[in-house]
């Protein structure tokens, strides 16, 4: 008889966090492992009960679920993790694949596409809601238009990470590894204020009006 898939959830709505356990250990190819409030839990608790599977919340209080799913990679390095967020949002997105991420999952999805998410990425798959693979490929259209052709001579795109500063350099690394823009001036042991006006002189260096676009241009610069 197969294995049933085991699952680990991380979720701190208690409301969401029943109905993710109903929905899973009402299905027979399903065992639910470990239902963790918070991600300072899941860290204890999931890699002590075992899964295959995690489902993680990404707003958490306390550490956040990119936090925990690095956490989690780092302890169990095949286990696979799809975030769930309510919100399709750009830079939570983005922060999740870079720190590891197998899928990426709007909460509003419905029972059974949902389970049949998480059967896909046992099965080698990487569910990714359709409206978040549409961000995805756009990121990758405006990563391209970035690039530069070549020629005799270096182009503005080409060049621009290379007028960052040191430290600007520093930071810009740190949120594309995924860090929240508060968490790399912690790690930088910069203030707020100071990390806010770093990521505005890196804006206009690198000629962009986001986050986002910053870390294309970065990691298209660094490939």
């Amino acid at each position: 008889m197969k294995q049933p898939i085991r699952i680990a959830m991380v979720e701190d709505n208690a409301g969401a966090r029943a109905t993710l356990r109903r929905l899973f250990a009402d299905a027979d190819d399903f065992r639910v492992t470990a239902v963790c409030p918070n991600a300072e839990t899941a860290l204890k608790q999931i890699p002590a009960a075992g899964c295959d599977v995690v489902l993680m919340d990404i707003n958490l209080p306390g550490m956040n679920g990119i936090d925990c799913l690095r956490g989690l990679k780092a302890r169990m390095p095949e286990v696979k993790v799809v975030m769930l967020t309510a919100y399709d949002d750009n830079e939570k997105l983005f922060g999740s694949l870079l720190a590891g991420a197998d899928g990426y999952l709007l909460k509003r999805l419905a029972r059974v596409p949902l389970l049949e998410a998480v059967r896909e990425i046992v099965t080698g798959g990487a569910p990714i809601s359709p409206t978040m693979a549409r961000r995805m490929v756009d990121y990758f259209h405006r990563l391209k238009d970035l690039q530069v052709a070549p020629g005799p001579a270096p182009t503005a795109p080409e060049s621009d990470v290379e007028y960052l500063s040191v430290r600007e350099k520093d930071l810009l690394r740190l949120l594309a590894d995924g860090l929240s823009l508060k968490e790399a001036a912690g790690e930088m042991e910069l203030s707020w204020q100071t990390a806010r006006s770093y990521t505005k002189k890196i804006y206009q260096k690198l000629h962009v009006h986001s986050r986002t676009d910053a870390v294309l241009k970065y990691l298209g610069r660094r490939s």
